[in-house]
């Protein structure tokens, strides 16, 4: 157990002179947007937390406990500690065989992501974090001619989170931890209008964004030496995103808004440090994606009418298995696999989000001296092949994959 009682208000002081200085920092580098890919959810948000598939929920041991946990902020000590890094996602998209076969276009997205944590009092402690945990990215090659175009062409969802965090060290076993989450919220959206709305080819436009606010609340629980256990909730974000849209061949622009609620999730997961090298951990996610029921939009002096979708999402499980090796005094490797379900039922499968279970492997390493540490790693996922019926054609979507590669750089102060 870190020690948690320091000795004089001098330490309190410059401790919170630490957390303050390293935040505003982080405020300043959090103000760029992030390009992200590969579906709504996402959790690449440290290469050490990638490679080991985010079974770090019981037991972090860094900064990035941020997302993670923030309760486990305590196993940090009197250290401060700052990350910063980002993940590159290139997905090689689905190819649908239906009336034609499309491919996706390949691009590289970045995410990234930067904490900042540190102790402030006698079991308190502070954190920052920016990070991504919303995105997507999709783009199909076949233009007008593809009859799934007036379903979408193209969707990127731009998305980052500013996360305050609070951790106390309630008793010498049990952390709890809280924190705020602003989300900004961008989507760009292209499709081809049917004949029956405006005149074959026209092309919709359309660009929205918005601020969002909510909360997540956890815990961690020593059980024994070498076991620890955590959980962590976060709430609904709804999203009232506004903006404009446009029909691009004539010109014409107008109002539109639309809203869609990110769902509520559960993390909960063990670590066991099975013996002085070796750490595994396990981590469950229940994600909540009823909440996106309907997809609604409005729009304001614009020649076509409100749009509404059922979307009807179903709730989810992510699970997760890690292993982490302490080679030696500096090198460190991690493993981690993961299964994570799809929530898009077969009734109102889009092009929008493509459907299919994902499993993931995650590998990566360690290396660290005096106060520094660069970790890196590099993460395949493969996501299952589904039939599905899309505008009322048969689509087989084919397998897919992405892969990702992370690179974090921590400090402690």
């Amino acid at each position: 157990m870190a020690d948690i009682y320091p000795t004089n208000m001098e330490h309190y002081a410059m401790n919170t002179r630490k957390v303050l200085v390293a935040a505003a920092a982080a405020l300043t580098v959090a103000s760029a947007q992030t390009v992200l890919a590969g579906g709504f959810a996402l959790a690449e948000v440290s290469a050490r937390g990638n490679a080991l598939q985010g079974a770090i929920v019981g037991s972090t041991r860094d900064a990035s406990a941020i997302f993670f946990n923030p309760a486990n902020m305590t196993e940090l000590g009197d250290n401060t500690q700052a990350m910063a890094g980002f993940t590159l996602l290139r997905p090689d998209y689905y190819t649908y065989v239906g009336p034609n076969k499309i491919d996706q276009d390949e691009k590289v997205y970045v995410a990234p992501h930067l904490y900042v944590s540190g102790k402030v009092a006698d079991g308190l402690y502070l954190g920052f974090g920016e990070y991504s945990e919303f995105g997507l990215g999709t783009k199909y090659e076949g233009g007008k001619n593809w009859p799934l175009s007036f379903d979408s062409t193209r969707t990127e969802i731009t998305s980052f989170t500013l996360s305050p965090t609070i951790a106390w060290q309630a008793t010498e076993a049990l952390s709890l931890g809280a924190g705020l989450r602003a989300v900004y919220f961008d989507v760009t959206m292209d499709r081809y209008l049917p004949p029956s709305v405006m005149p074959p080819g026209t092309i919709f436009h359309m660009a929205a964004d918005d601020w969002a606010y909510s909360y997540l609340l956890s815990a961690a629980y020593q059980v024994t030496d070498a076991v620890r256990v955590g959980v962590v909730y976060r709430g609904e974000t709804k999203i009232e995103a506004e903006g404009d849209a446009e029909l691009v061949q004539f010109g014409v622009k107008g109002g539109a808004k639309g809203d869609i609620t990110m769902p509520q999730s559960v993390m909960a997961g063990i670590n066991w440090q099975a013996t002085e090298k070796l750490n595994l951990g396990f981590t469950a996610t229940w994600t909540d994606w009823t909440s996106y029921d309907v997809l609604n939009v409005k729009f304001d002096r614009f020649p076509i009418p409100a749009s509404s979708s059922e979307k009807g999402w179903e709730e989810t499980w992510r699970f997760s298995v890690g292993a982490e090796y302490q080679v030696n005094e500096n090198w460190a490797v991690q493993l981690g696999l993961t299964h994570d379900e799809s929530p898009v039922p077969h009734a109102t499968s889009d092009t929008v989000c493509p459907p299919g279970d994902r499993d993931q492997i995650g590998l990566g390493f360690s290396y660290g001296k005096d106060n520094w540490k660069i970790s890196a790693d590099y993460m395949y996922v493969y996501i299952h092949s589904t039939d599905r019926s899309i505008m009322g054609y048969p689509c087989n979507v084919r397998e897919a994959r992405t892969d990702t590669v992370g690179l974090t750089y921590s400090y402690n102060f």
